[in-house]
């Protein structure tokens, strides 16, 4: 979704969530997120298109693990407001057309978060005003996603931060329609010990919108079950089209 894949010094590469750095993550452990952030992402999506449960439940752990990947970002500075930007409309589109839902995606919260917060530490009280009424315009997650970036973004401490996070996560689901399943993110930043081999950054960073072209394209085509996906798309009226379009084109 976003560039986490800068190298850090070498102070920072040994500070595994240590005292006032709780979110910058050695190498092996960041790399182990980002994969674990676009799995759960991918299957959560899934379990949303074809209703099947037990795939939303997985999908609870990536919001957080997306959240703190991205406060790592922030506070190694390589945040790109502009690149933000333009990813976000890239994936509004199939975000409408997927989900039927007219707020805005994720990556819309972490542009206005990031702007937000940089106005703040430079004292510019103007943007400061920008950036909170900004936050007011639906988007995914509402308040929840930025109260999870403002934890992990400007509390110290291991168990500060988690437990703001837990706090906000039952808030949520209390407060809002949200399925109690989403208690379950609270359990994401606990993850640890675990390591992956490198994820390409380009990769990472496109892969949010170009899933979600992905997957438009089988909620376009594919009606039914997983388990039978391509029953008829080969004698779709849509593929007879485009074969009788090659077909004169040619």
């Amino acid at each position: 979704m976003i560039d986490t894949t800068t190298e850090l010094d070498s102070g920072q590469h040994d500070r595994t969530l240590t005292a006032g750095h709780q979110t910058i993550l050695e190498d092996g452990l960041r790399n182990a997120y980002q994969w674990i952030a676009i799995v759960t992402m991918v299957l959560d999506h899934l379990g949303y298109m074809y209703d099947i449960s037990w795939l939303r439940y997985v999908g609870r752990i990536s919001m957080p693990i997306y959240t703190i990947l991205f406060v790592v970002t922030m506070k190694t500075g390589q945040v790109n407001l502009k690149r933000l930007l333009i990813l976000a409309l890239l994936s509004q589109p199939p975000i409408i057309y997927i989900f039927e839902d007219s707020k805005l995606n994720i990556i819309f919260g972490f542009a206005i978060f990031a702007f937000t917060a940089a106005a703040i530490e430079k004292c510019r009280w103007f943007a400061i005003l920008a950036g909170l009424a900004m936050m007011c315009i639906p988007i995914a997650y509402g308040w929840y996603l930025y109260a999870t970036l403002a934890a992990f973004y400007w509390l110290r401490g291991y168990w500060l931060q988690r437990g703001a996070f837990a706090a906000a996560t039952g808030i949520y689901v209390c407060l809002t329609v949200a399925h109690p399943r989403q208690l379950l993110a609270a359990l994401a930043p606990f993850i640890s010990g675990v390591h992956a081999p490198r994820l390409n950054k380009y990769l990472y960073r496109y892969f949010y919108p170009g899933h979600l072209y992905v997957l438009a394209v089988l909620n376009y085509f594919i009606v039914g079950s997983v388990a039978e996906p391509f029953v008829y798309l080969r004698y779709s009226p849509e593929i007879l089209l485009v074969e009788q379009f090659l077909r004169w084109l040619f």
